[in-house]
């Protein structure tokens, strides 16, 4: 029994130990990939007031949709969040305050039934804030250790528990495709997607094409196998870090493999995987960067990230957000799959070409 306290003792407190460098670096992508995906939910107001058939709770409050300036306000707080939390001042209330704000606009949003992926960009914030993301690279860190040359702690247990949520969630997914025939090896799961994507959704590309036109079936069975396999891997690796990072680094390729073929990009799980990695590898690298980065926040202040924030919201809900390209699919999204795909191509580089060389005990980086 001791034993067994111990390694949960482990778990929770060294097992997903980061610095505070990496915190800070992860907090940076994470606000960066906010502002390429705000704003949101803008269309809900432009619905028939026929529609409106959502759950309870809404109806305490409302008797049909409101109208835009609930949504523009809310977009604006939210893009005025991710600002904050991008520069990293009152890191702890602008994650929380991005969460319940993108909470409330999916609560409009999925109540027509379909929900979307967006879900890691709301538990990741409140879970985060407790784990120190804004004691690296921010303002805050600048505000509170000024010349102590001292660096505030990180918490283990928020990235442990960022782990736990993203191994349940795959294992939703893996679940359901282990009971629903794609291990029966005399059907195609992977490949009767792709077709109903392509000749129903209408989501035909290059890449879909060609895959289409490869008729062995032992290839087919082996992507059956092998989402069911990764999804799962999540929940199965999660009480090791670095066995959770290399099935993370995986299911980037999976991920990557879905972009291109099928068109739909989950970036919200690749953000999700980048909690546990460790961005501290990439400082030297990146020095120049994050030099930069640090002489930028010496020259901020509130009123400067406010009118900055402003800015942009102002520009994206009167322009549109010039990151988010008009087509019908998600090229921004395809292009950080790929980028996912190559930091995960390194990481598991340096896990095979340096395992020999590394002392015992040591782990891969990223």
């Amino acid at each position: 029994m001791t034993v067994r306290w111990l390694d949960i003792d482990h778990f929770l407190f060294e097992e997903y130990k980061a610095v505070t460098s990496s915190l800070g670096i992860y907090r940076i992508l994470f606000a960066a990939y906010l502002l390429i995906y705000l704003p949101l939910h803008l269309w809900v107001s432009t619905l028939p007031h026929s529609f409106f058939n959502p759950p309870v709770g809404l109806t305490l409050f409302f008797t049909s949709f409101p109208g835009p300036w609930f949504f523009l306000l809310f977009n604006t707080l939210a893009i005025i969040a991710a600002v904050f939390l991008l520069f990293g001042y009152r890191t702890r209330v602008a994650s929380i305050s991005f969460a319940l704000l993108l909470l409330i606009g999916d609560y409009w949003a999925y109540s027509f039934g379909k929900i979307d992926h967006d879900i890691p960009l709301i538990f990741i914030p409140l879970v985060m804030q407790w784990a120190g993301w804004g004691n690296g690279y921010s303002m805050d860190a600048k505000r509170a250790v000024v010349g102590s040359g001292i660096e505030k702690a990180t918490a283990a247990w928020p990235l442990a528990l960022v782990a736990v949520m993203v191994g349940m969630a795959m294992m939703t997914a893996a679940l359901p495709k282990a009971s629903s025939g794609w291990l029966d090896p005399h059907s195609h799961a992977v490949r009767a997607h792709m077709l109903y994507n392509v000749f129903v959704t209408g989501r035909a590309n290059w890449f879909a094409e060609h895959l289409l036109r490869i008729k062995s079936g032992v290839l087919w069975e082996f992507f059956d196998y092998t989402t069911v396999a990764i999804e799962a891997a999540f929940l199965v690796t999660v009480v090791r870090r670095q066995a959770f990072r290399v099935v993370s680094a995986l299911a980037c390729f999976f991920h990557l493999g879905i972009a291109l073929t099928m068109e739909i990009a989950f970036v919200g799980n690749i953000i999700a995987y980048a909690a546990v990695a460790d961005w501290s590898a990439f400082e030297s690298q990146a020095g120049s960067v994050l030099r930069v980065w640090n002489r930028l926040l010496d020259g901020l202040s509130a009123p400067r990230i406010l009118a900055f924030g402003a800015l942009v919201a102002f520009i994206d809900l009167r322009f549109g957000n010039p990151l988010q390209l008009p087509q019908e699919w998600d090229p921004v999204g395809v292009v950080l799959c790929g980028l996912s795909a190559v930091v995960a191509a390194i990481f598991l580089f340096r896990c095979v070409f340096g395992w020999f060389r590394r002392p015992r005990g040591a782990v891969c980086s990223v």
